[in-house]
């Protein structure tokens, strides 16, 4: 497919989202959560299952995640033993729908969700056992203009988002800490590489799984 198509095939998908203008409720991991209208819905998008049921949660002190959307992740590690979770995302929204299923399931006196920019919200020294972002992995080009806030959530400008999360992801990483991203296959996944070989990051594959929507992969990136 090429990069027109599978720009053109993720704004179908991201379209349909858009039209949803009620919340509605969905199914994670076996549990159940509220999706507010303008965030990203496991309803239209299958990896939010897979990666839900991919990540090798652990007890832990702190566990940070990246673009929560509706906070299924967030959530889960909270429920899975990790004793703070924080969780970044630019859209008020999803700031907002990640608190209402922390509340659902109990662990909002350990799920913070905040509204900011990748790392730009955490406080001067904070550290995380794992970090983990469902990068926005769709490649365009660097002067590309969003057309909705939902485009956020799949399509990366010159993988910038990208670039900047690998160069500072060790920032916040905790000794023997882990970092996970999720990847699909409309990535471009020899610049992700190559970007991660330059901040000194390893690449490697932790699960994957094929779906309607292509290929997800959860990747494991490791501080050389």
């Amino acid at each position: 497919m090429s990069s027109d198509d599978q720009i053109g095939a993720t704004r179908f998908v991201l379209k349909a989202n858009e039209l949803v203008r009620q919340s509605h409720e969905v199914v994670v991991a076996g549990l159940q959560f509220t999706v507010l209208p303008d965030v990203p819905s496991p309803q239209f998008f299958a990896a939010t299952e897979f990666l839900s049921n991919a990540i090798p949660y652990r007890v832990e002190n702190a566990f940070l995640e990246i673009g929560p959307g509706m906070g299924a992740i967030s959530v889960i590690a909270a429920l899975r033993g990790a004793r703070k979770v924080v969780a970044i995302d630019i859209n008020s929204d999803a700031v907002a729908n990640t608190h209402i299923n922390a509340t659902r399931h109990g662990v909002s006196d350990i799920v913070r969700c905040l509204e900011g920019d990748v790392f730009d919200p955490l406080l001067c020294g904070e550290k995380f056992d794992t970090i983990f972002w469902n990068i926005p992995f769709v490649y365009v080009e660097d002067d590309y203009q969003y057309r909705s806030v939902l485009e956020k959530a799949a399509f990366d400008p010159g993988y910038r988002l990208t670039e900047r999360f690998l160069r500072q992801v060790t920032n916040w990483l905790a000794p023997d800490g882990r970092v996970f991203v999720g990847f699909g296959e409309f990535g471009d996944a020899e610049k992700l590489r190559l970007l991660a070989q330059t901040n000194k990051l390893s690449v490697s594959e932790y699960a994957s799984v094929k779906a309607m929507q292509g290929e997800f992969t959860l990747l494991q990136l490791t501080p050389q």
